[in-house]
């Protein structure tokens, strides 16, 4: 999914470029603070994908321990609403 998410950001933030420019123009991407932003999050993500730890097999979040952690969901998504 991470591979996803950088290739899908990183066309968008070419397409941007492409049409309002990096750096010299009226509209340019690194004007202001939100693509300033983009940028450096699209560079801490394309990090961890070429750095990303191998994962042997994915852990479901039912697979072991199944009530332990449904127990865990029920009292977060209860502390969440009594927040609000």
């Amino acid at each position: 999914m991470d591979f996803v998410f950088v290739v899908a950001m990183g066309l968008e933030l070419g397409l941007k470029v492409l049409a309002e420019g990096m750096l010299f123009t009226p509209k340019a991407l690194i004007r202001d603070l939100s693509g300033m932003l983009d940028i450096f999050i699209f560079v801490v993500s394309l990090i961890w994908v070429c750095w990303m730890p191998q994962v042997s097999e994915e852990k479901s979040l039912f697979d072991n321990n199944s009530s332990k952690n449904l127990l865990i969901i029920i009292e977060i998504e209860n502390s969440c609403r009594n927040s609000i």
